[in-house]
Formats: C-alpha cells, structure tokens, sequence
C-alpha cells in the first residue's frame, strides 16, 4: 500500500481501498498492514529524513522505489511498535526485499 501511495500520491483511502480488493487477508492481518501503511505515510517526511541520515554514500533518491517504502515501513514499525522486537521487525523487511526487489546476481 505505501510503495502504491508512493508512486501515485492518490489519497490513502484510495489505495487501501483498490489494494483490498485485487487481495485478500484475515482481519487482523489486514488491520496491521493499514496501520503500518498509513503510520508510515502519516510521518514520511521524518521517515526519509532520518533514512537520509543513516544512508552513507547513498542518496535518499537513488533508493529504488521498492526498497524505499520497505526502509520506510520497516523504520516506522521500529519507531512507533515497542512491543515487536527489532529483530523479528529487520527479519520481516529482509524477506520483503527478497520477494519484491529484483534477483541479486551470483558473482564468479
């Protein structure tokens, strides 16, 4: 939802709405990842600013667009959710980059 809202700017409700429909989840599950969607787009700016600062020889527009919203969601859920440990929380994000970045590339 936030990647959606990142690359369209439509309304939040909006995207949530179109993102439910093409997906389907259990209540619970659904109600965490608006909360995550929304927190996280609520506070953006102070999201990409303290991701700039922990960026070294990166710049925050080079992120790609995948890979930014995970930064962003897994910074946000770091920030405002004490009660997940941070591990369980960097473990999640990795396994979003895995599934939704592109492949990484064997070197010889």
């Amino acid at each position: 939802m936030l990647y959606q809202w990142d690359l369209t700017r439509e309304p939040m409700d909006r995207v949530v709405g179109l993102f439910w429909q093409v997906r389907s989840s259990t209540e619970e599950t659904q109600a965490r990842a608006e909360r995550l969607a929304r927190g996280a787009q609520d506070v953006v700016g102070a999201l990409d600013e303290a991701i700039t600062k922990a960026s070294t020889n990166w710049r925050f527009e080079r992120i790609a667009a995948v890979d930014r919203n995970i930064l962003r969601i897994g910074a946000y859920e770091l920030m405002k959710d004490p009660e997940t440990p941070a591990s369980v929380i960097i473990d999640e994000a990795v396994e979003m980059a895995k599934r939704f970045g592109p492949p990484t590339r064997r070197r010889s």
